[in-house]
């Protein structure tokens, strides 16, 4: 395999990697007293809310705060990604497009890369609706939660992503048109990350440890693809598809949360796997 191809893979899937295990450790026993005592703050305060106004207030609100949060950082981020254009994204592109594997490699990451496309992702969103959605029913869950939660972050994704690309405005690699951030990686990881969240919902107490390391796991193995495809066929700079990492993971925590105080806790550590919560989404009407 190429030096290349090696170099692109670890980055990536320490970017990957990284972001996920800070997502997972943010609801261990890990984290600092004094952001435990934060979050547990916040839950008070939302539990506070709840008593006057509904609890799809709440989460409305903190979803819109989170939302609007990111987008500005994801800004902030894009200036300087921009400005580590000659440094980092140049050099990274021209090792890519020197050491491409013809034949049966390139030609395989141009059918996986796929899964991270608008048209591939819109169509999980629908069947994930569905299924997802007949499977909540049977478990004496609200079936409406599944259609709302991937249908939500998947648009928050597209026009987030179409908001800050217009701010950012850096360009794009002479290949394509892909810019910051990469909306492949982070529909990816939203959409496949909410499918997760919903699935783990249903997931006995005692089981959920496990079935949420194999779940993450198999988010971050098609997070990392997705991330290594669009620089290895030069689809984006390597910057934009840190961005979309990112992105993706940031939208993933606002959809957790949002879930989480359905739930009656602002936590997203209901639908990660810890086998102490009973449940993630309220089976009755709040």
């Amino acid at each position: 395999m190429p030096a290349a191809v090696v170099v692109i893979i670890v980055a990536e899937t320490l970017v990957v990697g990284l972001g996920v295990a800070a997502w997972c450790l943010a609801s261990r026993s890990l984290v600092p007293r004094r952001l435990r005592r934060a979050a547990a703050a916040a839950q008070s305060a939302t539990d506070a809310a709840s008593t006057a106004v509904p609890r799809w207030v709440v989460a409305l609100v903190v979803v819109a705060a989170g939302y609007g949060a990111t987008l500005m950082l994801m800004w902030v981020l894009g200036r300087t990604a921009h400005a580590l254009e000659p440094a980092v994204d140049i050099p990274l592109f021209a090792l890519a497009r020197d050491h491409q594997v013809p034949g049966v490699w390139t030609s395989a990451w141009q059918l996986l890369t796929l899964m991270g496309n608008r048209h591939q992702t819109q169509t999980l969103v629908v069947l994930g609706a569905v299924l997802l959605g007949l499977m909540w029913w049977r478990y004496r869950r609200p079936a409406w939660v599944p259609a709302l939660a991937l249908g939500s972050t998947y648009l928050l994704e597209k026009y987030g992503q179409m908001v800050v690309k217009k701010a950012v405005d850096r360009g794009h690699p002479p290949t394509t048109m892909g810019t910051w951030p990469s909306g492949g990686c982070a529909r990816l990881i939203v959409v496949y990350g909410v499918i997760a969240l919903l699935v783990l919902a249903l997931v006995a107490a005692d089981q959920r440890r496990r079935a949420a390391v194999v779940a993450w796991t198999i988010v971050a193995v098609l997070a990392t693809a997705e991330a290594y495809s669009r620089t290895y066929l030069l689809k984006h700079w390597f910057t934009d598809v840190v961005g979309g990492v990112i992105y993706g993971l940031l939208l993933l925590a606002i959809a957790a949360a949002g879930l989480g105080i359905l739930a009656g806790s602002s936590s997203p550590r209901v639908s990660l796997g810890r086998e102490e919560d009973e449940a993630s989404i309220p089976t009755g009407s709040r």
